[in-house]
């Protein structure tokens, strides 16, 4: 599919040895008694959290006891010590430690210890419950909120077969989510002017298996998500022009180098809407990316075989233009669809990948989309 440069951008997830770049790892050693369940927390610098957020914020942690545990862990001080998700791991006066300490079991028969934890502590959308009848599970079912609440969730396992000597056990935390970035190619000699970008019909609710470490192939949802040029507020929207070039395999990116604005989304492989000549997709269609934009010159055509650029740089090509008494002048805005790049006609975001889409407009053999609105 000529309309789309696909790029997969690996994040680092980190294991017990760095396997990213040294600069992106974070390692911060505990400070506690042995007898006292301590961590010590590695993770990649992610989209949005990083090593000052990690402080700020702590993570939460769940615990289970024994070869068949009945309950989350607790050593039987106090209520509030249980590892249930509720007394996070904090960083205060310069070292890590639960808000309210807990012991290590001194019982042999309480091994092997599993936790669980997750960063934030708190994500919008993320509820973990645990079944602890024969099969034991550890879920969490996650919503992906609107882009200004969506955050870059982690998660980690680790195990304790006895207590370790030095009272620390090693976290290492994973991205669960996918994160999806866009760029424009603009033919040669084009000028494309972005006046929105919106992903449209992704899943967005499923469900996180803690113990197996996967995603569960349960999955619903058809929302949309901005990228760029969301509406609100009756403010005037913000426009992204681009010049081509000779390289016409050039991107140029809608936000600069070390931006946030990511879309942080939830991994998946679903249906890729499949265009038809005159029908508009629904919400069952398969996701797409919706493009508004003008283009004051370029080739290619608008997607339903129309030997005219999708921005209409003549404004009597425009479809309405005799119904409109010939009052239009162009170039014009128009809404285009693009369909996500699919194989068998289902596109994939695995977790804790980059995904950057670079849209192709006005290119030789570039469709400039299809026309959703005019």
């Amino acid at each position: 599919m000529k309309r789309f440069t696909k790029i997969v951008l690996f994040m680092a997830l980190i294991g017990l040895l760095p396997t990213g770049c040294m600069n992106d790892m974070m390692t911060e050693e505990v400070v506690s008694h042995p007898d006292y369940i301590g961590f010590t927390s590695t993770t990649t610098r992610a989209a949005v959290a990083d090593l000052s957020t990690l402080k700020r914020d702590g993570f939460s942690v769940y615990a289970t006891s024994g070869s068949g545990p009945t309950a989350w862990y607790s050593d039987g001080v106090n209520t509030l010590n249980t590892l249930n998700g509720a007394n996070n791991y904090k960083y205060n006066a310069n070292q890590w430690d639960f808000e309210r300490p807990v012991m290590w079991p001194s019982d042999a028969s309480r091994y092997p210890m599993n936790f669980y934890a997750h960063y934030p502590s708190s994500p919008n959308g993320l509820a973990v419950t645990g079944n602890f009848l024969p099969g034991m599970s550890v879920e969490g079912v996650y919503t992906v909120k609107e882009v200004g609440s969506q955050v870059d969730l982690l998660a980690a396992k680790a195990t304790a077969p006895s207590r370790p000597s030095s009272g620390r056990l090693t976290l290492s935390f994973n991205h669960i989510l996918s994160k999806v970035n866009f760029g424009i190619i603009a033919g040669k000699g084009t000028q494309p002017i972005i006046q929105s970008l919106q992903l449209v019909n992704i899943g967005d609710t499923r469900i996180y298996d803690f113990v197996a470490e996967e995603w569960t192939p349960f999955m619903n949802g058809n929302a949309s998500y901005y990228y760029f040029g969301a509406p609100g507020g009756g403010t005037k929207l913000p426009t992204f022009e681009t010049t081509g070039t000779a390289n016409e395999n050039t991107a140029k990116s809608i936000y600069p180098a070390g931006h946030d604005k990511h879309l942080i989304l939830m991994p998946q492989t679903a249906p890729s809407w499949s265009p038809q000549k005159g029908v508009a997709p629904t919400a069952t269609s398969g996701a797409y990316i919706s493009v508004i934009y003008r283009m004051s010159t370029g080739h290619g055509t608008n997607g339903n075989g129309d030997p005219h650029e999708v921005g209409f740089p003549v404004a009597s090509q425009h479809p309405d233009y005799n119904a409109n008494g010939g009052g239009l002048t162009g170039p014009l805005f128009v809404k285009a669809g693009f369909p996500l790049p699919a194989t068998a006609g289902l596109f994939t975001w695995e977790k804790g990948n980059s995904h950057l889409y670079n849209i192709v407009l006005g290119a030789h053999g570039s469709s400039n989309g299809y026309i959703l609105d005019e």
